[in-house]
């Protein structure tokens, strides 16, 4: 006799994560026309920039540029030089077995950039990048459950909570602000980078509210350099596809797709587009049918194995770092924080989350020459975890925030904000159709069974293995839940 389960179907997205990919970019930049020829490089500093993403059958690719700054002395002059360029980087994954579309999140960050003279007019660039990756792609997952079900079949069924991404979507917007630069003469560079404060999900309404950190470095005349940090508070409403209950949970990425300054009359203007990569998820208790049996007759089970795009669990960490350079100081002037990718490790029921990347300091030595050097940080975080979850880290904000240099030495205290993801990894199988065979008789004879309970043996356990069922066990011993460990019990047998 073949039992067949029903099935129900709900929309949902199917969730790929791809390796980060890191590439490096050089080119050589010509001094332009009426700018003085290099006599030394002092340093480089940038922005990432995004410019585009598509999704093309079997493959996805990025576009996007640094915009770079390298600050220089002259030949035979002592006034600080800031020359622009543009590095273009580009990016593609190829996708197996994927031929549909989607939404692409995509981060990129800035790992390095170093900038070294070739003439007296021509500076080499180079740039180290990395790029991460999430495909969100139109799916469904389907549940079983049985139409009928005869008296004597027992069903194992768990119910799993769940937190499974339903809509993937971006919005553009820009920003144009006017910010107190004091008496600058000149902005030798300007970085920026978004920041979320608060994200809701709020019936079919995503709203987010946060700030564009804006870093600059501004030169105020005869060699006198100042660092300023201004924020540009932003918030903004994205229109869902569907509404959503209040356990609805949103993750937004945000990259930065364009950047424009211009300094007058002491304020800088600052045009920044931004775009904003969001997932909701929400909330789903799923119930499987894991296991079944009969006390009086064969049970063969139909078994598919079954993945779920589903986050278990999410945290934040704050973990403060430091970088040692030995390097002759006598005044830091600025500092500026890069960063990698965070890299998950996994040994079992435990994770190594790795976070590291780079300073940059702008200083003055002993003898009060501007000179640049870089340091190099890293952390580590042990999370225990579960050997079938995937786990993804994510450096959610970084800064400095304290420098100390004497003599010999600068030490720089630089604190990171990490975000990890658990997600299902490791698949479960589950019942999709039963063929039952002939029901017997039970046998008057056959006595009851008093068992000890021992390890992890659970009350299924018990009655599948020994004709019984679950529900006359508890009766047969006056139990609610799982007896404890060696509870002698009386198992009744059909």
């Amino acid at each position: 006799m073949e039992l067949d389960f029903e099935k129900t179907c709900f929309s949902c997205l199917k969730q790929d994560v791809y390796p980060v990919k890191s590439q490096e970019q050089t080119m050589e930049v010509r001094i332009p026309e009426g700018m003085p020829e290099v006599g030394r490089v002092i340093g480089s500093w940038g922005q990432c920039i995004l410019r585009g993403k598509e999704w093309q059958g079997g493959r996805i690719g990025i576009t996007g540029g640094v915009m770079a700054r390298v600050l220089y002395l002259p030949v035979g002059g002592d006034q600080l030089q800031s020359m622009e360029a543009w590095i273009p980087f580009q990016e593609k994954w190829e996708l197996a077995d994927r031929q549909g579309e989607g939404r692409i999140r995509v981060r990129c960050l800035l790992k390095a950039l170093d900038a070294r003279m070739l003439s007296g007019r021509k500076i080499g660039l180079r740039a180290a990048l990395e790029s991460f990756v999430e495909a969100f792609e139109p799916s469904q997952f389907c549940e079983y459950a049985p139409k009928e079900l005869p008296e004597d079949v027992q069903l194992l069924r768990r119910e799993y909570p769940m937190l499974l991404p339903k809509e993937a979507g971006e919005k553009s917007f820009s920003l144009d602000e006017d910010m107190e630069a004091g008496s600058a003469q000149r902005l030798l560079y300007c970085t920026v980078e978004p920041k979320i404060t608060r994200q809701q999900v709020v019936g079919d309404k995503l709203s987010v509210i946060g700030v564009l950190k804006c870093h600059f470095l501004f030169d105020l005349g005869d060699n006198q350099l100042q660092p300023r940090d201004g924020e540009i508070e932003f918030s903004q409403l994205a229109e869902l596809e569907q509404e959503y209950e209040q356990e609805a949970e949103a993750s937004v990425t945000f990259a930065v797709t364009s950047l424009e300054t211009d300094l007058q009359e002491g304020r800088v203007r600052i045009k920044c587009g931004l775009i904003g990569q969001y997932v909701v998820w929400d909330r789903q208790a799923l119930e499987m049918v894991e296991d079944a049996f009969s006390p009086v007759r064969m049970v063969e089970m139909k078994e598919e194995a079954v993945q779920l795009p589903a986050i278990l669990d999410t945290a934040e960490q704050s973990l403060k770092t430091e970088s040692v350079l030995n390097i002759p100081c006598g005044e830091v002037v600025d500092t500026n924080m890069l960063a990698e990718h965070p890299v998950v490790h996994q040994r079992g029921d435990m994770a190594d989350l790795e976070a590291r990347g780079s300073v940059q300091v702008l200083y003055r030595d002993l003898a009060g020459e501007l000179q640049s050097s870089n340091g190099r940080w890293s952390t580590q975080l042990q999370i225990p975890t579960d050997a079938t979850v995937n786990m993804i880290g994510e450096l959610t904000a970084g800064q400095v925030c304290r420098t100390d240099c004497d003599e010999d030495r600068l030490v720089v205290t630089t604190q990171v904000d990490l975000r990890t993801r658990s997600i299902a990894g490791g698949g479960m199988n589950r019942i999709t159709g039963l063929e039952l065979g002939e029901s017997e008789p039970a046998d008057p004879a056959r006595p009851s069974l008093i068992m000890c309970r021992k390890g992890d043996q659970s009350l299924w356990d018990l009655a599948k293995r020994n004709g019984s069922t679950v529900e006359s066990i508890k009766r047969a011993n006056h139990l609610k839940d799982e007896p404890a460990e060696d509870r002698i019990l009386l198992i009744p047998v059909s």
